[in-house]
């Protein structure tokens, strides 16, 4: 979503529809940096929950402000839960135990 930033606090966005957004930093669940592999995790939090979008400059997540839930939450929280399976290693049952 952001394609360029610089220390003068300007940003270019891949989709410039998103600098008409309002973009809200977290600092109760996100007040630092996350890596990578946080934030597609923290994506389908943000997604499934709280209808959000998120962006992620240094690391540090900004989202949109939460909408109502859709019609199709179920299949949303079934693609978020797939997508999460997907992506993360498969655990011996007895380390989550």
């Amino acid at each position: 979503m952001v394609s360029t930033y610089n220390d003068d606090f300007s940003v270019t966005w891949a989709d410039p529809a998103d600098a008409e957004l309002t973009w809200l930093y977290d600092p109760m669940h996100m007040p630092y940096p996350l890596c990578p592999a946080v934030t597609e995790l923290w994506d389908g939090v943000y997604q499934r929950y709280m209808s959000a979008r998120t962006v992620y400059v240094n690391g540090y997540g900004y989202a949109t402000q939460p909408t109502p839930g859709s019609s199709d939450a179920g299949d949303r929280e079934t693609r978020c839960l797939r997508r999460l399976d997907e992506r993360l290693p498969s655990a011996d049952p007895n380390v989550l135990r």
